[in-house]
């Protein structure tokens, strides 16, 4: 768990202030994004005791807390009680229908302890938008026809999961194994 720094006695800040050290915490401000708090989601799966710690933490070094998923730039999540996997999570905004939600990066509680650590907060580029390996798919197999909808919905993943066609990636099948299990846990997530 992260802890706010100790309380400075009066008299070392007033030898700061002597000193020309204005006393201000360079970490107050880690939690922002170009001046303005940062907003972070606290998912269900972390317990309300975990929440209050966590907001104080959020808080301490300049972020915020929102109640509104579509508000936030990350949700936490506490990896251990979680009921898919952290790669699923990520790969469920990153592929949403809401354009506001495949902005928003989903991060393990463990992120804020390695920002305050390292003295460092940026959210890196989302999941690599790349080609997949394996054989390109052979003519004359036969696969379960789908409905209208069924095809819309499988258009619209791919269009967002692999954008350029040329790059490959559409006719593996692990793709369609991640929409599988989106499937599943998409109600629960």
């Amino acid at each position: 768990m992260l802890r706010p720094r100790p309380h400075t006695p009066v008299a070392s800040r007033q030898e700061e202030e002597e000193s020309g050290d204005d006393g201000v915490d360079p970490l107050a401000n880690l939690f922002t994004l170009d001046g303005v708090p940062c907003h972070f989601f606290l998912h269900h799966s972390l317990t309300d005791n975990r929440k209050a710690k966590v907001t104080k933490q959020i808080e301490f070094y300049g972020g915020q807390t929102t109640t509104r998923e579509r508000r936030a730039q990350v949700i936490l999540v506490d990896e251990a009680r979680l009921t898919t996997k952290l790669s699923t999570m990520e790969l469920k905004y990153h592929v949403h229908p809401d354009p506001m939600l495949r902005k928003i990066y989903v991060k393990p509680l463990g992120f804020l302890r390695q920002c305050a650590n390292e003295g460092y907060f940026k959210l890196n580029q989302k999941i690599l938008k790349k080609g997949m390996g394996g054989p390109k798919p052979r003519g004359g197999r036969s696969r379960t026809e789908f409905t209208d909808q069924d095809d819309a919905n499988l258009c619209e993943f791919l269009a967002i999961r692999t954008p350029n066609p040329a790059d490959g990636g559409r006719g593996g099948n692990v793709v369609y194994q991640q929409l599988e299990e989106l499937v599943r846990i998409w109600p629960a997530v």
